[in-house]
């Protein structure tokens, strides 16, 4: 697991579990750890990432990066289908505002 601190934008939770019929659910939490803070607006960016027929394979969200918005805290979660074959090794999240990475961390299933 790897952060990238900075102070106004925190992962308080990254999870995915396989559920039936090759959908891979995810969740996150993220929280703004100061007190009386504006609304964080910014895109949520997952990479998902395994092995496919012996070879390394990632994926992402199929819609591209999610909009998100929050104040305080903010739960994200959703499924996405994986290739039957595919074995789903880790999850990396991005939280981008603008150009920039406010926030990152990756998890291993």
């Amino acid at each position: 697991v790897y952060l990238v601190p900075q102070g106004d934008l925190d992962f308080r939770g990254l999870q995915a579990e396989m559920q039936e019929g090759h959908r891979l659910q995810w969740r996150v939490l993220l929280i703004q750890p100061q007190r009386n803070v504006p609304e964080f607006r910014g895109n949520l960016e997952l990479t998902f990432t395994g092995v496919l027929a012996g070879k390394p394979w990632s994926t992402t969200l199929p819609a591209g990066p999610l909009a998100i918005k929050f104040t305080q805290f903010g739960r994200f979660q959703g499924v996405v289908d994986v290739p039957a074959q595919a074995v789903v090794r880790s999850l990396s999240a991005k939280v981008l505002e603008g150009g920039a990475v406010k926030a990152a961390q990756s998890a291993r299933l």
